[in-house]
C-alpha cells in the first residue's frame, strides 16, 4: 500500500508488482491518518528487512519472510496478529526452516 505518490504510481511499479505478486493499492487520498499508518507499517518492514540481509541488493528474497514475521507478530493495540484478524485463523508458532536463502 502506497500513499498515492507519482513516483509508486507509474508503468514501472506496475510491471515489477504483476512480476512478483504484488497487490499494489493506494490509500484514500485526502486521509493523512491512512498515510501515516502506511509509512508506519512500511517503515517496520524495512527494518526486519534490514535485519535479515547482508547485501542490500538482496532484500526482494527477504521479503517473503519479512512479510511473514509482520502478518504474524501481536499488535499490542489490537491484542492480535495482522493475520488472524484477516483470516480468522491463528497462524501455527511451529515454522519449519533449514535456512533462509
Amino acid at each position: 500500500m502506497t500513499d498515492n505518490a507519482k513516483n509508486l504510481n507509474n508503468k514501472v511499479i506496475d510491471e515489477l508488482c504483476a512480476q512478483f505478486k504484488i497487490q499494489h493499492r493506494n490509500s484514500t487520498p485526502y486521509h493523512p491518518q491512512m498515510n501515516g499508518a502506511v509509512k508506519a507499517a512500511n517503515k517496520n518492514i524495512k527494518k526486519i528487512i534490514e535485519k535479515m540481509t547482508v547485501n542490500y541488493k538482496d532484500w526482494h528474497k527477504m521479503l517473503p519472510y519479512a512479510l511473514l514475521a509482520y502478518r504474524t507478530s501481536i499488535r499490542t493495540s489490537m491484542g492480535a496478529t495482522p493475520y488472524s484478524l484477516v483470516t480468522a485463523w491463528k497462524q501455527s508458532s511451529r515454522l519449519r526452516l533449514k535456512s533462509l536463502p
